[in-house]
C-alpha cells in the first residue's frame, strides 16, 4: 500500500512541476532539443530530451507510438526519474509528459516493479480488455487554478507497472494511447 501512495506522489509531483512549467509563456511541447536539464538533491533528472533520460534507466522507457494532436511520442514536454548513480533501490521509477495547447495533457510513469493497483470506487473503476491486457480504468483530476477531469489507466506488464493519466481527450483517444504502448511491450 505504501507502494501505491509514493506512487501517486511521484505521479502528482510530476503533474506540479508540468504545471509550474506550463505557466511560463511559450512552454507547449517543442521541438526535440533539451529545453533544460535539472538534478535536484534527491538526485532525480528532469528533462524533455528522451535519449538523455534514457541513458539514466536500466529498463527501456515505453512512450506511446500514438499520441493525438499532433505531439510526437519522440518530443515529451518533460520526463523525470532517478539518476543512473543515485537509483541502489530497487524500486526506479520514471515519468514522461506531454502537452499540447489548452488542458490537454498526457502523463506517463513507468515503474521497475509490478505491484497492484487497487481501484476506488469513487472515481468509477472498470477494468478493460486493451490489446489483451487488463487494465484498470478510473476517474482522475488534475488539480491546480482549476480542476481539470482525466482518464487514468493502471496495468503490469513485461515485469513493469504502467500508468497513463490523460487530460481533456475523449476515452477513444486516451485508449489508443494506451494500447499504442502495450503492443510495444513482450
Amino acid at each position: 500500500m505504501k507502494r501505491v501512495k509514493y506512487s501517486n506522489k511521484l505521479v502528482y509531483l510530476g503533474l506540479i512541476l508540468l504545471l509550474v512549467f506550463s505557466a511560463i509563456p511559450g512552454c507547449t511541447q517543442g521541438p526535440a532539443e533539451d529545453i533544460f536539464w535539472v538534478v535536484d538533491s534527491q538526485g532525480m533528472f528532469h528533462t524533455s530530451d528522451l535519449e538523455r533520460a534514457q541513458q539514466e534507466i536500466p529498463f527501456t522507457i515505453i512512450v506511446p507510438t500514438y499520441l493525438p494532436d499532433n505531439l510526437d511520442p519522440d518530443s515529451p514536454y518533460e520526463i523525470g526519474g532517478p539518476l543512473n548513480d543515485s537509483s541502489e533501490n530497487e524500486n526506479i521509477k520514471v515519468w514522461i509528459s506531454y502537452r499540447a495547447e489548452g488542458e490537454h495533457i498526457i502523463e506517463i510513469e513507468e515503474n521497475s516493479e509490478t505491484f497492484i493497483m487497487l481501484p476506488t470506487s469513487e472515481f468509477n473503476p472498470i477494468y478493460l480488455d486493451i490489446a489483451g491486457v487488463q487494465v484498470l480504468q478510473q476517474e482522475t483530476y488534475l488539480y491546480g487554478g482549476t480542476t481539470i477531469e482525466g482518464i487514468r489507466f493502471d496495468w503490469n506488464q513485461g515485469g513493469l507497472t504502467f500508468s497513463v493519466l490523460v487530460f481533456s481527450y475523449s476515452q477513444e483517444e486516451a485508449i489508443k494511447i494506451v494500447e499504442s504502448m502495450i503492443e510495444q511491450i513482450d
